[in-house]
């Protein structure tokens, strides 16, 4: 069993990006070594698949996150809301008045045996406002001590630069010609291998032939508008910096998992 920073480095060794701000990682050695060791081996033992997570479609949620969410959930690591009650009143004036916010739901909240608490979000496959929603979030409930720690897991930069490449070898090696997608021989040949597929639709097949007129190659066309449509602009440790830089987190002690790149077995 690994404990304390054996932890971090067993999420390293095989692959996945740490990156702690405002002393995340020291908050998560000092309160939740028992809950970072759980946390890691759950990670470990998930690699990310081709097929199965980033070619197979997932409605809402990702096939990934849902496989994911079931293990936290089966640690008692819930969703839930938190609730933060401000009361302002004045030295002299006899007045005052209180306020209350509810947050989002949180995808997982991590309560160690002293009642300490660590929000946790796993962002994978959703748009940058909701990682604006949630490093200000983070700062709010920090300020306010309804939490020691925040977590978010995301895709990291391994497996963002050669998502591309991944998905091109995909369908290099899987898709015949054109007409497959269009009468949905593929999506039914890939549900046979218990993989659901429903790309490409009605504008997704426009988009492949606008590409294809414009000497792109089959494979070349299919797979710039699978992952247009299906990773343009989400969430990422690249998209992520990008917002912590401007400074929404604040003081709030944070880490920061980037999921390692694809494994293909």
């Amino acid at each position: 069993m690994t404990t304390g920073n054996k932890a971090f480095e067993q999420l390293a060794e095989n692959g996945w990006q740490i990156i702690d701000r405002n002393y995340g990682k020291q908050i998560a050695l000092d309160l939740f070594q028992e809950e970072i060791n759980s946390l890691s081996n759950v990670l470990v033992s998930s690699p990310v698949l081709l097929k199965e997570h980033i070619i197979q479609s997932g409605g809402n949620k990702s096939p990934y996150v849902k496989s994911l969410e079931k293990k936290f959930y089966d640690k008692g690591w819930n969703k839930d809301n938190i609730n933060i009650t401000r009361k302002t009143s004045f030295k002299y004036l006899d007045i005052s008045h209180n306020t209350q916010a509810t947050s989002h739901e949180v995808d997982h909240l991590v309560v160690n045996k002293n009642n300490k608490c660590i929000a946790m979000e796993i962002e994978w496959n959703t748009h940058k406002a909701f990682l604006n929603r949630d490093t200000q979030f983070w700062q709010e409930a920090w300020n306010f001590g309804a939490i020691e720690l925040a977590i978010l897991i995301t895709r990291g930069e391994e497996l963002m630069r050669n998502l591309k490449t991944n998905i091109v070898d995909f369908f290099a090696n899987n898709l015949n010609d054109l007409q497959e997608l269009e009468n949905r021989n593929f999506s039914q040949r890939m549900k046979d291998e218990g993989i659901n597929f429903n790309f490409p639709t009605t504008n997704q097949i426009n988009d492949i032939k606008k590409q294809l007129k414009n000497n792109k190659t089959l494979i070349e066309a299919v797979s710039n508008t699978f992952y247009s449509y299906k990773f343009g602009g989400t969430s990422s440790v690249v998209e992520l910096n990008k917002i912590l830089d401007k400074g929404y987190l604040g003081r709030t002690p944070f880490i920061v998992i980037g999921a390692p790149d694809i494994n293909r077995l």
